[in-house]
């Protein structure tokens, strides 16, 4: 009999109606009791919702869950892809200066070339290198990395200078420029941890420290961009330097939305859009440089000094 399941008859029998008729009430009998039966189940939910809504609760959750775990891995692979692609752009950075050291060795004497920028990268790459490590901002070891690689440089860099150096001022300033710079450090990492007894609190006043050290290095390209609108010359900024900048900041900054880190984000942002303007100033202005200009001698006084903020040079 249609309508019947093993022998639990769910529509009656309607043997007294004869032809299609039969079969049309049947189906029609057979819908109104499924419909009721629905009816019924929800009902009986609404009156047991607690129950319902656990029952949906632990089927829905673990899907929700898996969702998230895809969506979190997706993340990391992501961040760490552009963390170690900004390690390798900060490294070209950092090793930027080479060239002015490579000639600093060859004519044995730091003819008009400073310290300060080298000792203002090796400050900054070690407060980042403190914002990384566990006791501040935990999970942050690209950070560490980049920036310990920074600071070896940085020294490596002020020794040379001292070394070649026939002043005795410039080797003052940079003997007494690492012991300030050494208490000072010490200083502020003896304020994080005894005043901040978390990780939250430690992460806001070590990186407030950094940003503002990042912006500054940031800044200082600017004094070249203004050269370069004055003159409509490019000589003085290189293009892969420029290139370089912004490429370390965007990478940086993507790496910070995964997930947000607004310190990170910050100095890199800045870094992003002044590394833009420099390439758009270059574009503008390549043509209008004089042809055999002094950008052809890597390593002039005017000319990659300043070390690129990074991270700022930020992981």
């Amino acid at each position: 009999m249609y309508g019947q399941i093993g022998v639990v008859p769910l529509v009656p029998s309607l043997d007294f109606v004869d032809g299609e008729g039969a079969k049309v009430v049947e189906l029609s009998l057979f819908f109104v009791s499924t419909a009721c039966i629905a009816t019924s189940i929800c009902v009986l939910l609404e009156l047991r919702s607690g129950l319902s809504a656990t029952s949906v609760t632990l089927i829905a959750l673990p899907l929700k869950l898996q969702v998230e775990a895809k969506n979190e891995k997706m993340y990391q692979v992501v961040r760490t892809i552009m963390g170690i692609l900004g390690n390798f752009t900060s490294f070209c950075l950092f090793a930027s200066p080479v060239f002015t050291f490579a000639r600093i060795v060859k004519m044995k004497s730091v003819e008009e070339f400073h310290p300060y920028p080298y000792l203002a990268g090796a400050l900054n790459c070690f407060f980042w290198v403190f914002y990384g490590s566990p006791m501040v901002h935990p999970n942050s070891i690209l950070v560490i990395i980049t920036n310990s690689i920074g600071f070896v440089l940085e020294l490596a860099y002020l020794a040379i200078f001292f070394h070649f150096s026939h002043s005795k001022k410039q080797r003052l300033i940079v003997v007494f420029g690492l012991i300030g710079e050494a208490v000072f450090a010490a200083g502020i990492a003896l304020i994080t941890l005894l005043v901040f007894h978390n990780t939250d609190g430690r992460s806001l006043f070590v990186g407030a420290i950094c940003v503002a050290f990042s912006i500054i290095l940031s800044a200082s390209p600017l004094s070249i961009m203004k050269q370069v609108i004055k003159t409509k010359s490019v000589e003085f900024m290189p293009f892969w330097i420029c290139l370089a900048g912004f490429c370390n900041g965007t990478v940086w900054a993507v790496y910070a939305l995964l997930p947000l880190d607004p310190f990170i984000l910050t100095g890199n942002g800045v870094g992003a859009l002044l590394g833009f303007v420099q390439l758009c100033l270059h574009t503008k202005y390549r043509k209008t440089t004089p042809k055999g200009g002094s950008n052809d001698m890597p390593g002039k006084p005017s000319e990659l000094q300043l070390p690129v903020s990074q991270n700022q040079v930020s992981v």
